[in-house]
């Protein structure tokens, strides 16, 4: 059991047992450091207990998101013609996240999935780590004319993290311009 401890605090998950290290300090002190100087993000504390007889335990680590993610897409608007090829639109956080991420999307608008573009997932993983997910959305020619039907797609919560938010670009609209009769 461990009678003393110490620990540090850092925006690196890594938990070494060397060097950056307080103090030993009693089991019976509270960890009470502030945190606001740490960079937006996750912020990791490492805890290294150690017994009556002076033996260390590994590290423990625990880590806590310092501000919210926020989730924006990298352009809020695109247009393709219907033969066109795939558009790509990559969803960006604002710090590496510190665990995946499942991210709901969500898409509406005048243009129909199967008939106007290939269907979108409903959910993304973005892999800790990472900052980016790249999205594709692949227009599909049919043989209706029309005029340019507009997808809206929208980035909704995270299913897994309550610290993500969406961003002031959370919403990506894409126009698909019809290609004419002639050309069907």
């Amino acid at each position: 059991m461990a009678v003393s401890y110490i620990y540090k605090i850092s925006n690196s998950d890594t938990c070494s047992n060397s060097t950056g290290y307080s103090a030993e300090r009693s089991t019976s002190i509270n960890i009470t450091d502030d945190i606001s100087l740490f960079s937006k993000g996750p912020v990791y504390v490492c805890v290294i207990g150690i017994n009556a007889q002076k033996a260390r335990s590994s590290p423990v680590k625990s880590v806590w998101t310092k501000g919210p993610l926020a989730l924006n897409f990298s352009q809020v608007f695109s247009e393709v013609s219907e033969n066109g090829s795939t558009v790509s639109v990559d969803i960006n956080l604002d710090y590496p996240a510190h665990e995946d991420l499942v991210i709901n999307l969500k898409s509406g608008g005048q243009a129909v999935a199967g008939s106007n573009y290939q269907s979108l997932p409903s959910k993304i993983t973005i892999p800790k780590g990472s900052t980016t997910y790249r999205l594709s959305v692949t227009p599909l020619n049919d043989s209706v004319t029309q005029s340019e039907l507009n997808l809206n797609i929208s980035l909704s919560d995270s299913a897994t993290s309550a610290n993500v938010v969406a961003g002031e670009a959370s919403q990506f609209k894409l126009w698909l311009m019809d290609v004419g009769a002639s050309n069907k």
